[in-house]
């Protein structure tokens, strides 16, 4: 009797499981045919007229299929191909980014400058950079970079408006000419854009540099060097606006920027703001994800694992830490169920430019 009740129950058992993986080979083909509907859809909006539409969709499968769940890349890419071939020139940055991860250079530079060609601004940026730090396999050549930057930025995209707006910051170095003017220009379109780079300049400046208005009090910097900032941009007729410079940094703040955290949480607790400093400055000291920037200097940036940015940043936690003693602990315990953080890094991926990268790392 025993014998037979384990019979039963072990041909119970093997058919939950046949059914099991029959369930589950069938999710998976319908979630193969539905993505391959998605960008067939995709190429037949495209065909309709309605370019804008085809394009973000293209950006959003190709990119899915690609990096985030690369189930068949083979037919990723091959669909990504066609619905380049169709018009939509960002699938084919998605196709170049693909093919550079993986160490193909010359078939992602081909990809890259088919896209560029077609107008694709993300990889217009990324062959400017090319060649000016000497990527994938370019030589230096300043003239093509600039070329490929300056139509990136017209193109708003926010990154390429920071980096052609840092480079004429600088100046000189044999790439463009000092032009303070053109470089503020620059920093607030691309601000305007999402840039977290320029939000937070923009943000700074607005709050701490202006030449004229009612700046932000300044805790720890010297007169000296506040005069020395502030006449810097007297010439450009920049004046200090708290609201607009709070508003641009808690933008960045809101992206997930720890250093901008950090001003912005300094800045609530030197105006008074106790329960608003709090709150930033508990999202700073909660911040445990890998940092990644782009490394600017005169030739250009690039996208790296920055351990000199976690310096910076524990830095900046241990100087909250200090700020968040002097504060109330009412402030404190409302910033500590406020959740904040975790609400912070969803936002990110709608808002910034390159989320795809590592704004939306889990």
């Amino acid at each position: 009797m025993g014998d037979g009740n384990t019979d039963i129950r072990g041909t119970a058992r093997g058919g939950l499981l046949r059914r099991l993986r029959f369930f589950a080979i069938a999710a998976r083909r319908l979630f193969a045919v539905a993505a391959a509907a998605a960008l067939a859809l995709s190429a037949a909006s495209f065909f309709g007229g309605d370019e804008a539409r085809a394009q973000t969709r293209g950006e959003r499968e190709c990119h899915y299929r690609l990096f985030v769940k690369p189930r068949n890349v083979n037919a990723a890419l091959n669909s990504c191909e066609k619905l380049f071939a169709s018009g939509a020139a960002r699938s084919g940055f998605w196709i170049a980014e693909y093919y550079n991860r993986i160490g193909a250079v010359s078939d992602a530079l081909g990809h890259y400058q088919k896209a560029a060609a077609k107008g694709d601004a993300f990889s217009k940026y990324t062959l400017g950079m090319a060649h000016l730090r000497k990527r994938l396999g370019q030589k230096r050549d300043v003239e093509a970079a600039l070329k490929y930057l300056r139509s990136a930025a017209r193109g708003k995209y926010g990154r390429a408006q920071y980096i052609y707006g840092f480079l004429h910051d600088r100046g000189g170095k044999g790439i463009v000419d000092l032009d303070l003017k053109v470089a503020w220009e620059l920093y607030q379109r691309a601000a305007e854009n999402g840039d977290i780079s320029a939000l937070v300049k923009v943000g700074l400046v607005r709050l701490y540099e202006g030449a004229t208005g009612e700046c932000a009090p300044q805790p720890g910097v010297s007169e000296q060097t506040k005069s020395f900032r502030r006449e810097w941009y007297a010439n450009l007729r920049i004046s200090c606006d708290m609201q607009k410079g709070e508003e641009s940094l808690k933008k960045a703040a809101q992206m997930g920027d720890p250093l901008a955290q950090y001003e912005l949480g300094r800045f609530y607790a030197a105006t008074g703001k106790e329960a608003d400093a709090a709150r930033w400055l508990t999202s700073l000291l909660a911040h445990k994800r890998p940092l990644y920037e782009e490394v600017t200097d005169e030739a250009g940036s690039s996208l790296v694992f920055a351990p000199e940015k976690k310096k910076r940043v524990a830095a900046a936690q241990a100087r909250a830490k200090k700020i968040l003693a002097g504060l109330s602990d009412a402030a404190k315990s409302e910033a500590q169920t406020s959740g904040s953080f975790k609400e912070h890094w969803a936002a990110a991926c709608e808002y910034s430019d390159h989320s795809w990268f590592y704004r939306c790392k889990k």
